[in-house]
């Protein structure tokens, strides 16, 4: 038996579904992300290449 088959029996009919997220935290990677999203832009001196990254690392985040 596979294991995808072992879980299906186990689990019932419920194995089937899928994870629906909604609201904010489905837009996220991960919840925890925003945390270090709103670290990042709390810089008191914003330099170009500060600014870059912080902008690629949000796309990432929230990709």
């Amino acid at each position: 038996m596979s294991t995808k088959s072992l879980i299906r029996m186990s689990l019932g009919p419920e194995a089937d579904r899928d994870l629906v997220a909604g609201g904010f935290f489905c837009h996220l990677r991960n919840p925890l992300f925003l945390d270090g999203t709103a670290l990042l832009w709390r810089s008191h001196q914003m330099t170009s290449s500060r600014l870059t990254f912080n902008i690629l690392a949000t796309a990432y985040f929230y990709q």
